[in-house]
C-alpha cells in the first residue's frame, strides 16, 4: 500500500472513531442548568450554574446529587438521602438515615419509603419543603460536574 493511501485510510479511521465517541458521549451525558430563581440547592449549587449529568450512572449511592423529574415535565437537582429499606428516624429534630444524621434540624418526619421510592433532599435549610419522595423511575441521572467552579 502506498504511503498516501495508508495516511488517508488512517485519517478515515480516526474521524470514524471521533464521531463514534461523540455519539456515545452525547447519548450518555446531558448539560443541565439550574433555573433562575431556584434556590433549592444553595449553597451547593446556585441558579445559573451548569451541571453535567450522567444519564446512565449505574447504582446511585446515598449522598449523590441526582437529577429527577417533577410534575409538568420539569427536572430538579437534589441530594439522594435514602432508598427503600433504609431506616428513617427523626432524632433531635433532624432526619437520620440508618442511624446517621443527613440534614439540618427542621422539617417533618417522613413516613417509611415504599418499594420503588427514594427520598431526596434539597440543600437549602430555609426551604419549608426540604424532603421529597420520588419514584426511582423518576431519577434521571447523577451530577458529575458543575461549573462555574
Amino acid at each position: 500500500m502506498r504511503p498516501a493511501r495508508a495516511l488517508s485510510l488512517s485519517r478515515g479511521v480516526l474521524w470514524l472513531s471521533l464521531a463514534g465517541a461523540a455519539i456515545y458521549l452525547a447519548g450518555r451525558f446531558s448539560l443541565v442548568g439550574i433555573p433562575e430563581g431556584d434556590r433549592g440547592m444553595e449553597p451547593t449549587f446556585r441558579a445559573g450554574e451548569r451541571l453535567l449529568v450522567d444519564r446512565r450512572p449505574g447504582r446511585l449511592e446515598r449522598g449523590d446529587f441526582v437529577l429527577f423529574l417533577v410534575g409538568n415535565g420539569q427536572s430538579r437537582v437534589a441530594r439522594l438521602a435514602a432508598v427503600h429499606g433504609d431506616l428513617l428516624e427523626w432524632v433531635d429534630g433532624r432526619l437520620s438515615v440508618n442511624g446517621e444524621p443527613v440534614g439540618p434540624p427542621g422539617g417533618a418526619p417522613p413516613d417509611p419509603l415504599r418499594p420503588g421510592e427514594a427520598l431526596v433532599g434539597r440543600d437549602n435549610p430555609d426551604l419549608p419543603e426540604r424532603w421529597s419522595r420520588v419514584s426511582e423511575k423518576e431519577l434521571r441521572g447523577r451530577v458529575v460536574l458543575a461549573w462555574p467552579f
